[in-house]
């Protein structure tokens, strides 16, 4: 038995469609995962200057918090330039003085916070952060009910050239009230 072979080509490979098709589903996969990575890393730029700015607005409000909380009483003012000041009336030593400072940008304070009892000024924004607004309220006590003293400031990034996406600005607002003594 004589078996015969065709001699013929038998084509093997892709078509242009599909080649076409293929490179076309990669182009589209390529460009949603490089979209989908800049958007992570913009994300990732404004979690960070969120983080500091809720960093240090948390510590500020730890700070006059515990200065009030600490305090014989408090009381509310402006100074020359119209800038809201609290005055914390210390048990020992001088007094606590905070101050929003709105045209620099600052939150200061001075007194003998945390220093052993001696005098000194601090900012305690670093050069990172700004203040934008702020304000102190403070409502006397009864003989039912202590002195309560609001804080309320807002901060932001102090990067003005930072991109819009990339800005950060948180509102503080904590009511302490002082002890009932």
């Amino acid at each position: 038995m004589i078996i015969k072979r065709e001699i013929g080509f038998k084509q093997s490979g892709f078509t242009l469609i599909e080649m076409l098709l293929s490179v076309s589903l990669l182009a589209i996969v390529a460009t949603m995962g490089v979209s989908l990575m800049a958007r992570v890393l913009k994300n990732a730029a404004k979690n960070k200057v969120q983080l500091q700015v809720k960093q240090e607005g948390d510590y500020i409000i730890q700070m006059m918090e515990r200065a009030i909380r600490n305090s014989r009483g408090a009381t509310c003012s402006l100074d020359a330039e119209s800038d809201p000041v609290l005055t914390v009336d210390n048990f020992s030593g001088p007094d606590a003085i905070f101050t929003l400072d709105l045209n620099t940008g600052v939150i200061a304070s001075s007194g003998a916070i945390g220093t052993g009892g001696a005098m000194q000024t601090n900012s305690l924004t670093s050069n990172q952060v700004k203040l934008t607004a702020g304000s102190f309220t403070c409502v006397d006590g009864t003989d039912y009910s202590p002195a309560l003293v609001t804080i309320l400031f807002e901060l932001k990034q102090a990067d003005s050239m930072a991109r819009l996406e990339e800005q950060a600005s948180i509102t503080f607002r904590q009511s302490v009230s002082l002890r009932n003594i």
